[in-house]
């Protein structure tokens, strides 16, 4: 049996995709394995009257975001190796306070504790994330 040509390349190129394919290994990844993520959760409950702008201290000054008064806030911040996570608070006209730092590794979660005298807020590993 002959085929025209534009369906003999056709078949050919359907071929030599599918073998290629085979020759290919994917790695899977266990998203529950702990540090598989690369990102870090972190919570944010602010119990000050005032919104609060977040930003992650560091080789470079990262904003993480905001959090309007008496409010809870969840972030997604990339995080691609264990280090140390300090944050900045600036609490809209209150100044500024800097965090304790707590080691994190990729996949873990934080929560910020932002209180009505920024001085008492405190950053904790882990945290209940309400």
């Amino acid at each position: 049996m002959r085929c025209s040509g534009v369906l003999c390349v056709g078949v050919a190129l359907a071929a030599a995709l599918g073998t290629a394919g085979c020759a290919m290994v994917t790695e899977r990844i266990n998203p529950f394995a702990k540090g598989s993520s690369g990102t870090i959760r972190l919570y944010v409950e602010n119990s000050n009257y005032h919104q609060a702008t977040i930003s992650a201290l560091g080789n470079l000054r990262r904003r993480i975001g905001i959090v309007g008064g008496h409010r809870s806030e969840s972030f997604r911040i990339d995080w691609p190796v264990p280090d140390e996570l300090q944050l900045e608070i600036d609490i809209l006209a209150g100044g500024t306070y800097i965090t304790n730092s707590v080691p994190l590794e990729p996949g873990e979660t934080a929560t910020l504790y932002i209180q009505e005298q920024r001085s008492l807020s405190t950053l904790v590993r882990g945290g209940s994330g309400k």
